[in-house]
């Protein structure tokens, strides 16, 4: 069975990868690739200027100073299974699904993947997954009385730039327990709930562990959850 490796990495907290000179942003975040430039994609010929600019490059640019030529998105990314292996500094389209590791529902909506079940500090949530985005966003509900650490500046294509509160929440991938900064969701990212999208998964847990994105197989490995942060943490961890 076929795969393709795809070397990329993270510069300015986004996911990049490099064809022939050129950087290109990798954005499961959005349904459609776009941009300049021609190369090669998993066996086939891409040429980005054939396909429609939903936002100019430009104005990302302004915002990330990443200097892409363009964006692949989902129509790409997600045309087979994905598998980012962040830790190795690559991605791997292939068709092998997400194997035997416990897994989460996924499905797409407007070709964006969308987890429909994200354990949130005991409650079920439904999250865009999206290497597009430099942050993870939770709910006002969830950050309810966690005390705000901070801020970040973020932007959306359309909609520009804006600011946000962070919240120390616990993230448990498997067996491992990271303690984690995450964003409460601005007017920006509220609008998502009018599609059903409770947050969002960024870059900031995807690169945590190896995980598997699979719309043939409907899941997404491995299974993780937030919990609110205690005063004391105990995760038994076996043998």
């Amino acid at each position: 069975m076929s795969e393709t490796i795809v070397p990329v990495e993270i510069v300015n907290k986004h996911l990049i990868a490099n064809f022939s000179g050129a950087c290109y942003l990798l954005d499961t975040g959005s349904p459609c690739s776009f941009g300049k430039g021609t190369f090669e994609w998993d066996g086939e010929e891409v040429n980005l200027e054939t396909m429609p600019e939903l936002v100019e490059i430009e104005t990302i640019n302004s915002h990330t100073n990443l200097g892409i030529a363009g964006l692949i998105g989902s129509d790409l990314l997600l045309k087979r299974d994905l598998t980012l292996d962040l830790h190795s500094n690559q991605i791997i389209v292939h068709d092998a699904g997400v194997g035997d590791s416990d897994s989460m529902q996924l499905k797409s909506i407007v070709q964006v993947p969308l987890l429909l079940a994200v354990d949130m500090c005991g409650r079920q949530q439904s999250m865009y997954v999206d290497t597009g985005a430099m942050q993870t966003f939770i709910s006002e509900e969830i950050a309810s009385g966690l005390k705000r650490v901070g801020t970040v500046h973020d932007f959306l294509p359309i909609g520009g730039s804006f600011e946000a509160d962070l919240v120390e929440i616990e993230l448990i991938i498997g067996r491992e327990q990271h303690k984690i900064e995450v964003a409460v969701a601005t007017n920006e990212i509220k609008m998502l709930a009018a599609i059903g999208i409770d947050g969002i998964v960024g870059l900031d847990v995807l690169q945590r562990a190896k995980c598997t994105l699979s719309y043939s197989e409907r899941a997404m490995s491995p299974y993780f959850w937030f919990e609110k942060p205690t005063r004391e943490t105990i995760i038994f961890l076996g043998t």
